[in-house]
């Protein structure tokens, strides 16, 4: 149903246990996103990018475990990232740009092993940017290949703990237009698979 005119809440909907795929990306759909997801669940694909949709992201999304590819980019949400999420075992692509999100990004993401992509551009989130989403051991992340941060609140980003943590698989670290200050992160530099690395419009010294 993507694509269409839909217009109005669907808060209230149930979400069958068999349905596997739900994009409803490009409407008028507005609310709150269902909240009543189950564990039990088969969903594998949620898309409702490109909609009105408002309030916060449900925590009960965390149940999903099946659950490869969480897009919500484009809409009013509000809130923080409920860290549930991480224990979505079999994420591999998280985008939720273009919102109005605030709070810090869960370290608990970095243990996500399956997750490829993380975009999160164009929101209000702050702190400090976790390390152990750029890790690639010690039973972080390694799978990682595309982290886009741009234009948020972010002040800083933390190092990781060895060089050896350093993510070998990342090509893309996206953290422009922030207000991270301080010295130039030297260590970025061990990232020996990275295409693009945008840290502009910060305020390094």
């Amino acid at each position: 149903a993507a694509h269409n005119s839909l217009a109005g809440n669907i808060s209230s909907v149930t979400v069958s246990k068999s349905l596997r795929y739900v994009d409803l990306s490009s409407n008028a759909l507005s609310g709150k996103i269902p909240a009543n997801f189950s564990a039990e669940s088969s969903l594998q694909l949620i898309n409702l990018s490109f909609n009105r949709f408002s309030g916060e992201i449900p925590a009960t999304l965390g149940q999903l475990q099946d659950l490869e590819y969480l897009w919500l980019d484009s809409n009013q949400l509000q809130g923080t990232i409920p860290s549930a999420l991480a224990n979505c075992s079999s994420l591999i692509h998280f985008s939720a740009a273009g919102n109005s999100l605030t709070g810090l990004i869960p370290a608990t993401f970095g243990k996500i092993q399956s997750l490829q992509v993380i975009s999160l551009s164009g929101n209000s989130l702050g702190g400090i940017i976790p390390a152990s989403l750029l890790c690639g051991s010690s039973g972080y992340n390694s799978s990682m290949r595309i982290i886009q941060l741009g234009v948020n609140n972010f002040t800083g980003i933390a190092k990781p703990s060895n060089a050896a943590c350093v993510n070998p698989n990342l090509e893309n670290l996206d953290i422009h237009e922030n207000r991270i200050y301080g010295d130039f992160p030297a260590w970025l530099t061990d990232l020996t698979s990275i295409l693009v690395l945008d840290v502009s419009g910060n305020v390094f010294s």
